[in-house]
């Protein structure tokens, strides 16, 4: 199994993502529930489809914190590109780019 980065939100604060250090800090309720619920999540494998946006990485890196390997994928035409970039470059698999349409999303799950 792939082993997640350790502390994927400090990894994101390091790199200096603006957005997802803003959504960290000001969605301590979201923050609050994964701790809560760390030993239900590590070590299980997510699979995610989502706009992949600073909110999204402060989930993403929230559960892989707690030990969770998660993959995500975002909708064509609304994923940051920044952002899916920062998730990563903190070890975290990211399927797809803004500019993608059905046909990339599909070949890049393929791999």
């Amino acid at each position: 199994m792939h082993s997640p980065s350790p502390a994927p939100a400090r990894a994101l604060a390091a790199l200096g993502h603006d957005g997802t250090d803003w959504a960290l800090r000001y969605m301590p309720l979201l923050a609050s529930t994964v701790r809560r619920h760390t030993a239900a999540l590590a070590s299980k494998r997510r699979a995610m489809c989502l706009h992949v946006e600073p909110k999204t990485a402060a989930l993403v890196a929230l559960l892989t914190e707690a030990g969770a390997e998660v993959t995500l994928t975002g909708s064509p035409g609304t994923t940051q590109d920044d952002t899916a970039d920062a998730l990563r470059a903190a070890g975290v698999t990211v399927h797809g780019r803004r500019r993608d349409d059905l046909a990339d999303q599909a070949s890049s799950r393929a791999s």
